[in-house]
């Protein structure tokens, strides 16, 4: 794809999403570079870097990163406003260049003079005038060699010690113009090749300038003659390019607006006529001609195609940029639907770059999608309206809204059926199903579940991953694994788990494999699976090597500080997992899910282990708020569990009411969510209770109801705890 070259038909590709073949062309890239330096070693230029597009530092980071140990001299020379990520590296050093010193001007101003000099006070002039500048230096003394004058050494005036007036331009820019303005035909060809660019081919040139072809190679050959462009390759084949952009820039604003308009118009039909590929490969020139040349319905819908095609190959903030551009143009539009749909196309093809680079719960993601609904009551726009909705809906439980994002789910549900939308239907029952079991409401969850594992058909509802970011099938498999615990089914749970990962594997989607391993580490925590978290944690880890993204990457390391806490409670694990959950917090503002189960079960659980009340005490008190503020209820039972056992840690087991009471409570809220698991954990930490204070009929009577319910699981740790303390309480 790099190199555009036609493969489908001959050789089958790999299926990779827009971010690993992103990835993967940047690693051959600089696997090209390893590999040269195994024969020799190799010198990198690369120059103004503080015109660098994102996806390009990206690989100049991943460069200078890979060469530390390396036979290579890597040179990058940029502007003092751009900020270099690398500088500070140990194998980095940065030279600062500054203006000529006089000694180096007067040897530039030898160099462009060659055999003919000039007199001591005409090099004083330009020395003085041009103030160290290489470029000016360079430009005035083509200026004063080509004013005609005699100013060589041993004039008359120099030599008496007179002052001589240079009749030459006192800037750059007027220097620059001067040279610029030899003939009307090279003026016209250095106008033209500006507006199409730092570079600009001899086919292009030809169509738009209005000269000859002799008028037009005379006038080529003037411009390199005078060392104002660079020439390669002969015509018609030839390109040019302009020796530095402060001489494009003279010729370009030299153009009047009319002309220029004119000129950006010839462009880019010109483009169109002579590239027959440009529109899958370039876009965004297209678009940027016609913004240059006043024609906003055009420029819009080119840079509409040119982020969509940004953003198609994981390039999300040159996607982000390119629809803003087109963006910034809608005001120029006369108000109509024809506008309308327009914008829409726009602000929908924002979702996902901004995803990508503000994050799901971004204020700039929250403007898209809210000017997305107001343009899609304008105008017919279902699809639009669908994603529009799935995005605010996903936008609110990232953020910790969990009611709204169920709402406005349910929303889309019942949209999707009046459009009878199988693919928006599927995506809608998706995240019916997640916010309803985080807001404690499992067996409905489940109702949501069975929907969309039942229905889905991936021949026909197979676009809805690429379409909502996510497979509802198997991401659906992941809430399942959860859902089926809660309700008391262990064994189903750790099927759905299996599946799930396996489904995400084979599917190869990066986002769906990060869905699923996220709810397989949520469900073997809390059902304590240590051995099959060891096993996704592997998972975890080979999918943040090969894809950089924070949140995973936080997510892993909370994982594997659950599992150690679990195997080895201490403080050191303690320290580390909560050094985790604030790493998690910071990404995600304080705003995700599963906040209230990390901090008050995982963390308590490991103070508890090592007979420090307080402090888990004080986890639960953060976790309880998580829940309280976000709304997220499906773990509350386990809340009041932790809290009586923290309580009965603390103030020993005889006469602590308020360890019972949330204990009991504990059971009650389970109960009341059919959350079986929940409730046979409660009931085990109340009759471990009861049977510390000597109430052993009790307890008994307390936990052996629940466990006879149960009709699977029995390898299970909860399950397996509960028996050994019915045996001795029997």
């Amino acid at each position: 794809a790099l190199l555009s070259i036609p493969v489908h038909q001959r050789y089958r590709l790999p299926e990779l999403t827009p971010q690993q073949q992103k990835d993967r062309t940047l690693a051959t890239i600089v696997d090209q570079l390893i590999g040269l330096t195994s024969r020799q070693p190799v010198v990198f230029i690369f120059e103004d870097a503080h015109w660098i597009d994102p996806t390009s530092l990206e690989l100049l980071e991943l460069v200078v990163e890979r060469i530390t140990d390396l036979p290579v001299l890597m040179v990058i020379t940029y502007r003092p406003e751009f900020a270099a990520p690398w500088i500070g590296s140990a194998h980095v050093s940065l030279h600062a260049l500054k203006r000529l010193t006089l000694r180096e001007s007067l040897a530039m101003v030898a160099r462009v003079t060659g055999e003919r000099s000039l007199a001591p006070d005409v090099l004083a002039q330009i020395a003085e005038r041009t103030d160290g500048v290489p470029l000016f230096i360079e430009e005035l003394t083509r200026s004063v060699l080509e004013s005609g004058a005699d100013l060589s050494d041993g004039e008359a005036p120099a030599a008496s010690g007179q002052s001589v007036d240079l009749a030459v331009p006192a800037s750059l820019q007027d220097a620059l113009e001067a040279r610029l303005d030899r003939s009307p035909a090279v003026r016209e060809v250095a106008q033209v090749g500006a507006a199409i660019g730092r570079e600009f081919p001899y086919d292009l040139l030809a169509r738009v300038v209005s000269l000859a072809a002799v008028e037009l190679d005379a006038a080529l050959d003037d411009l390199a003659g005078s060392g104002l462009i660079f020439a390669r390759g002969a015509p018609p084949n030839a390109s040019y390019t302009f020796k530095h952009a402060l001489i494009q820039d003279t010729a370009y604003d030299s153009m009047v607006r009319s002309t220029r308009h004119d000129t950006h118009t010839r462009i880019a039909n010109s483009l169109i006529e002579l590239r027959s590929d440009i529109e899958q490969t370039a876009p965004e020139l297209l678009a940027h001609h016609y913004s240059e040349a006043g024609q906003p319905e055009e420029a819009i819908d080119w840079w509409t195609r040119a982020g969509q095609a940004a953003s198609a190959r994981s390039a999300n903030p040159e996607a982000v940029a390119l629809l803003e551009r087109g963006l910034d143009l809608v005001g120029e539009l006369p108000v109509s639907k024809a506008r309308d749909r327009r914008e829409l196309a726009l602000q929908t093809a924002l979702f996902s770059p901004l995803i990508s680079v503000k994050g799901q719960y971004s204020a700039e993601l929250e403007a898209a999608f809210t000017r997305t609904l107001e343009l899609c009551e304008k105008v017919d726009a279902p699809d639009e309206m669908f994603r529009a909705l799935h995005t605010k809906s996903l936008f609110h439980a990232m953020r910790g809204q969990h009611s709204p994002a169920n709402d406005v789910a349910v929303d889309l549900v019942q949209r999707a059926e009046g459009k009878s939308d199988e693919g928006a239907l599927m995506a809608g029952h998706r995240m019916v199903a997640v916010t309803l079991l985080l807001l404690g409401r499992v067996v409905e969850a489940q109702e949501h579940i069975d929907i969309v594992l039942s229905r889905f058909d991936r021949a026909r509802h197979g676009h809805v991953m690429v379409t909502y970011g996510q497979d509802p099938e198997v991401t659906s498999e992941g809430y399942n694994s959860v859902c089926q615990w809660v309700l008391g089914w262990p064994d189903k749970a750790r099927a759905a788990k299996e599946r799930a990962i396996e489904q995400a594997l084979e599917l190869d989607h990066v986002n769906t494999i990060g869905v699923v391993l996220s709810w397989s580490i949520t469900f073997q925590s809390i059902s304590r699976d240590t051995d099959g978290l060891r096993r996704t944690c592997q998972h975890f880890q080979a999918l943040t090597s090969h894809h950089k993204m924070p949140i995973w990457e936080a997510q892993e390391r909370l994982a594997n500080a659950v599992m150690e806490s679990r195997d080895r409670p201490s403080h050191q694990t303690a320290t580390e997992l909560h050094g985790a959950l604030e790493q998690y917090e910071s990404l995600t503002r304080g705003l995700s899910m599963m906040f209230p189960i990390y901090w008050a079960g995982y963390l308590a659980e490991n103070y508890l282990a090592i007979g420090d009340p307080a402090k888990a005490l004080d986890a639960i008190e953060k976790g309880s708020g998580f829940a309280k503020a976000s709304g997220e209820q499906w773990s509350d039972s386990e809340l009041f569990r932790m809290r009586g056992a923290a309580l009965a840690l603390r103030d020993g087991v005889d006469g602590n009411d308020e360890a019972e009471g949330c204990l009991r409570c504990a059971i009650d809220v389970a109960r009341s969510r059919q959350a079986k698991s929940f409730e046979l954990r409660a009931a085990t930490s109340l009759a471990r209770f009861l049977r510390d204070q000597g109430r052993s009929a009790e307890a008994y009577e307390t936990l052996v109801p629940i466990y006879d319910w149960f009709t699977e699981g029995f390898d299970t740790p909860d399950l397996k705890d509960a028996k050994v303390l019915l045996d001795e309480l029997s």
